[in-house]
């Protein structure tokens, strides 16, 4: 008995002396480097690289190596798809892009069903699955098929927010507007004095029209496509009476020359470049563009500048305004021909770790990043030197190192820092903008699961619905067409699939919330 005490005790001094594993090494997923090939959508203001020290530190770290096929933005889906029909599909792909019907593709048995992978080898994924609030609405047939970036942070930058020149209300004594209506009287008051200005301007009908959810329209009361009400139930914004409202605001606006006439063709680009140049006066956009566009629009008025205007309120006395997902789902699958299953899942799991989420947030510690005092990260002071007086700074950093969702990066956290946005424009204003507003945000609602045959049905009626009804609506805006040309579009959407595609939104919600109870 002695003895035996006397070796357990031994064995405990030892093990004290051993120190532990660190995160680093309890992070190798295999002696051998690995690779898994990675079917990418470059965004065109993100070059992707081959060599990204935050892919390559992640390789150092877990043995797994992910070799990017770089895809342009605008090719993805139809270089995606005949990768797909010719059963030569990457390792790993976004699927955001919707290149095939996912369903369709879970049925061919193209995409690696998780399920079970996760629930042995992926606590951080399970967890997020039974946490996180719509995620389980991405499941197909009740299994994990696609995997998404989860914010880890605050999301700071949850939206569009209506934005004024503030210098042109100051000089010209004018309050901040309220309401629709004071904005556009607003308006129409700067556009007598400022008469080469564009009053308000917008880039394209995505951001206009309510093609985009996060565009102007929901703030204006209505909705362009599918919503969700308080009970359920999913409605065609476009066929309802505040649709026609909306466009009756619109058609409005731009008689007055108070919205853009080149809005249907303007791209971000334009947009930027002519706020920068100090020729709009209004845009409803993402706010952080505005620290560029402050940057440069110093340069053309040392006084001028754009600031955000509170949630406006609209005609039916709402202050309401969509916000962004904190979270995109349905960004990540994984071929069902993938080498190694139960690596990559692994991998996949340390990328949704803390440590996988500063690799692809921050870079490499030592390089682009440090810890503080608190032991948080922060940038390098070479990383600021280097970036700051950058043009799109930001966007240079991910590109340069691999950073952030538009590239990789799993696990979302804030990364941004003040300096990148431009002095004058401060990150933390954004935050407390919509923070101090909370209440008035309303999150975009996120599909039911559908059936192989309901995607393809709706595919049809939606392809249908968009073709003819996008040209009735700009024309209306326009002026080319009649306010009264509203009705008879609605007429067209009823007899051509609008009430058909209500049901099928409304039986496919009714599966899913029988499938919780089970």
């Amino acid at each position: 008995m002695k003895r035996t005490l006397s070796l357990v005790l031994a064995l405990m001094l030892m093990l004290a002396c051993v120190p532990a594993l660190s995160e680093e090494a309890s992070a190798r997923l295999t002696e051998e480097e690995v690779t898994f090939t990675f079917g990418i959508s470059e965004n065109v203001a993100l070059p992707i690289t081959e060599n990204m020290p935050a892919w390559d530190e992640a390789a150092r770290i877990t043995g797994v190596r992910l070799e990017p096929i770089i895809i342009p933005s605008g090719e993805y889906k139809t270089k995606m798809s005949a990768l797909y029909a010719s059963n030569d599909l990457p390792d790993i792909f976004y699927v955001n892009t919707a290149f095939v019907p996912l369903q369709e593709m879970v049925d061919d048995g193209a995409l690696l069903d998780l399920t079970d992978l996760v629930a042995q080898f992926a606590p951080n994924i399970a967890s997020d699955f039974e946490n996180i609030p719509d995620y389980a609405r991405t499941k197909i047939n009740g299994r994990i098929y696609t995997l998404g970036v989860i914010r880890r942070d605050t999301n700071q930058q949850p939206g569009t927010a209506p934005m004024i020149r503030g210098d042109l209300l100051e000089k010209n004594n004018l309050p901040m507007p309220a309401t629709w209506s004071e904005l556009e009287a607003t308006l129409e008051k700067l556009h007598e004095i400022y008469p080469d200005m564009i009053p308000y301007s917008a880039r394209g009908q995505n951001r206009l029209i309510g093609v985009d959810y996060l565009s102007v329209t929901r703030s204006l009361g209505a909705d362009y496509n599918m919503y969700r009400d308080e009970n359920n139930e999913w409605h065609l914004g476009r066929i309802e009476t505040r649709y026609r409202d909306f466009l009756e605001t619109m058609s409005r606006l731009y008689a007055k020359g108070i919205l853009d006439s080149e809005y249907l063709t303007k791209s971000l680009s334009n947009l930027q470049e002519e706020c920068s140049a100090g020729k709009v006066m209004f845009f409803y956009e993402n706010p952080t563009f505005v620290a560029d566009i402050n940057k440069s629009l110093a340069a053309v008025d040392s006084t001028a500048y754009f600031t955000m205007v509170p949630l406006l309120e609209n005609q039916y006395g709402e202050t309401v305004n969509y916000r962004a997902r904190d979270h995109k789902f349905n960004m990540y699958a994984i071929s069902s021909q993938i080498s190694d299953p139960e690596l990559i899942v692994k991998f996949f799991n340390w990328a949704y770790s803390e440590q996988g989420a500063i690799n692809y947030g921050w870079g490499v510690e030592g390089d682009s990043f440090e810890y503080d005092e608190n032991g948080q990260p922060q940038w390098t002071q070479a990383t600021l030197d280097k970036y700051t007086a950058a043009d799109n700074a930001f966007y240079k950093l991910q590109s340069d190192y691999g950073l952030n969702t538009d590239i990789f990066a799993p696990s979302w956290l804030y990364t941004i820092y003040d300096p990148f946005l431009g002095d004058g424009w401060n990150q933390k204003a954004v935050y407390d903008f919509y923070q101090a507003q909370d209440d008035k945000f309303i999150p975009v609602p996120v599909d039911p699961p559908f059936t192989v045959e309901q995607s393809e049905r709706l595919t049809e009626i939606k392809q249908e619905l968009t073709d003819y009804g996008n040209t009735i609506i700009n024309q209306i805006i326009m002026g080319i067409q009649p306010i009264e040309a509203f009705d008879d579009m609605v007429q067209y959407f009823k007899d051509n699939g609008a009430l058909e595609m209500e049901d099928i939104y409304n039986a496919a919600e009714t599966a899913y919330q029988a499938s919780l109870t089970k």
